[in-house]
């Protein structure tokens, strides 16, 4: 929650004006994500539209919590229907719709003006396969196996506990920086040579022998791929803004108190 502050202090910095008009309009799409585009034919809600329901929804940087059950229907809800929702939303969660709107609402909005902006629609990326061992020992093993002329895919499958690929011979695909911890993305990007083996690469997850397949300098970015650049710049960006309050004295939290749990409400659907 604190993040979801710091983000809408700073929007200014980034060039960023988010209008209450604005927060309204997403409000009414997160309690209302059905209508014409949210909608099976035969009236149920799709994934997409239950995905921006407030429903089991957390946003970063707010707080977790599982909002009253709110059927999608067609149609625009009327006030009285948000302010209905939002009763028994205060009353369940001690959260008012002032509070939503300021941690929820209007983060969200500023982060995907964020992204848009700051996100290219493509990059540089590299495509790279690893060997991963618990080892560094096993690493510098098998590092010499592959110097000596081993396939690496061959030694992939043996010995790489990367479940997710070590069958496709450690292939990681094309991905940018963003997509790797930072200690494998250095290394992988300094690779320049097709073929190119780095040394054992050290993460959280173990020791790393990466080799470069091919890059790219500005490969289009998949709309996965821009949805994880745009949280590391979105993260980068807080984690600066909030150094900066904090020296200033400026960072100002008002954060709602938690809520003392209120007994289970069964809510029937909006509209």
């Amino acid at each position: 929650m604190i993040n979801a502050e710091v983000l809408v202090q700073s929007a200014s910095q980034a060039g960023i004006t988010v209008t209450d008009e604005q927060v309204s309009q997403k409000l009414r799409e997160y309690l209302y994500p059905a209508g014409a585009a949210g909608a099976d034919a035969e009236g149920t809600a799709t994934p997409a539209a239950a995905a921006a329901s407030p429903q089991a929804t957390e946003t970063p940087g707010t707080r977790q919590a599982t909002a009253p059950a709110v059927t999608p229907t067609a149609g625009p809800p009327s006030d009285a229907d948000v302010e209905g929702f939002f009763g028994l939303f205060n009353d369940t969660l001690g959260v008012s719709e002032a509070d939503y709107r300021d941690l929820v609402v209007r983060p969200a909005l500023i982060r995907d003006l964020y992204q848009e902006k700051n996100v290219p629609k493509a990059t540089e990326q590299v495509h790279v396969r690893h060997i991963l061992v618990n080892e560094k020992a096993a690493a510098d093993k098998i590092l010499q196996q592959l110097r000596d002329g081993a396939k690496f895919e061959v030694l992939a499958k043996q010995h790489s506990i990367d479940e997710s690929n070590r069958n496709k011979g450690g292939d990681l695909g094309w991905a940018p920086a963003e997509a790797y911890v930072p200690e494998f993305s250095k290394v992988a990007f300094a690779l320049t040579k097709p073929g190119q083996l780095s040394s054992p690469v050290k993460s959280e997850f173990g020791y790393h022998i990466i080799q470069l397949i091919e890059r790219d300098e500005s490969r289009p970015l998949t709309e996965q791929q821009r949805q994880q650049v745009g949280q590391k710049k979105v993260a980068d960006f807080v984690e600066q803004q909030r150094e900066r309050l904090k020296k200033e004295g400026a960072l100002e939290i008002g954060i709602p108190p938690t809520p003392i749990p209120a007994p289970t409400v069964t809510v029937s659907p909006i509209g």
